[in-house]
This record gives C-alpha cells, structure tokens and sequence, in this order.
C-alpha cells in the first residue's frame, strides 16, 4: 500500500472539519510531537491524523460523519 501525506495548515483557532466518515481510534493530550492530536479511520486502509490542535471535542470510539467539527 501506498502512504500518501498531505500537510496543511491555518490560522489557530480555525475549525478543523472531518474529510469524511468514520471512527475516531486514537485520542492524545501532549505537549510533544504533534501535540494534542487525534486520528480517524475512515476504513478501507484509509485514515486521517489531525494533529497540534489547540484542543479537541471528540472520543476514542467515537463515530464522526464528514464535516463535522
């Protein structure tokens, strides 16, 4: 399988908005690395790391839809 990676970036503070649906797997609290970040499954081998968040509102388990906050 082929990673593809893509980085984008923004002003802080700006809304970040699910790329589609699935469930969020993974959830992290740091001051290291990427930060408070959080991963979504999108399945299908696809997932997405929405990393050096100031804060973020989901749950492990959790299921998101696309363009949810």
């Amino acid at each position: 399988m082929v990673a593809h990676r893509f980085d984008f970036s923004t002003k802080s503070g700006t809304p970040i908005y699910a790329t589609g649906n699935g469930k969020v797997t993974k959830t992290k609290k740091s001051r290291r690395g990427y930060g408070n970040h959080i991963v979504i499954d999108h399945g299908y081998g696809y997932k997405t790391l929405y990393a050096h968040m100031k804060r973020y509102i989901v749950k492990r388990g959790q299921k998101v839809k696309r363009g949810e906050i």
